[in-house]
């Protein structure tokens, strides 16, 4: 294995980590600011059962990423850790714009976590996409 497959590698198994610490501190701080308020009716309908089940394999899924990345070099699994970077990328885009435009919330500090994870998805993909495009002749 060369330098470069190896950097890819560790790179995108830490943006994996990374994602799963950034979705766990929005949750964190969404039951502090429900504290803060002492309101927590919100969570009844967001997420709500089918959110949480939502983030629980999320959750599970970039977990089981961050560790496949390092044990399985075929390229297939390459490919599919790419779509799987976009797929996340997008899921959680589209996420934040329906609370933006169809809930008519505002930009605030929060949104800052959103950002955070786009950047680390979206490096994530084109990380994953040079991983996938090199040569591996030990597979």
């Amino acid at each position: 294995m060369n330098s470069k497959e190896l950097f890819y590698r560790n790179t995108i198994s830490i943006c994996w980590v990374i994602l799963i610490q950034i979705v766990t501190i929005m949750f964190v701080v969404a039951l502090l600011y429900g504290a803060i308020a002492d309101d927590f009716t919100e969570f009844a309908t967001h997420p709500g059962d089918i959110g949480v089940n939502i983030t629980i394999i999320t959750v599970v899924i970039y977990a089981a990423l961050s560790l496949l990345v390092r044990f399985v070099r075929h390229v297939v699994f390459r490919w599919f850790v790419f779509a799987c970077s976009i797929f996340f990328f997008l899921l959680f885009l589209a996420h934040q714009l329906s609370h933006l435009i169809v809930d008519g919330r505002p930009f605030d500090l929060y949104n800052a976590l959103d950002f955070a994870h786009h950047l680390v998805a979206l490096l994530s993909a084109v990380l994953c996409f040079l991983w996938a495009r090199t040569r591996n002749d030990s597979i």
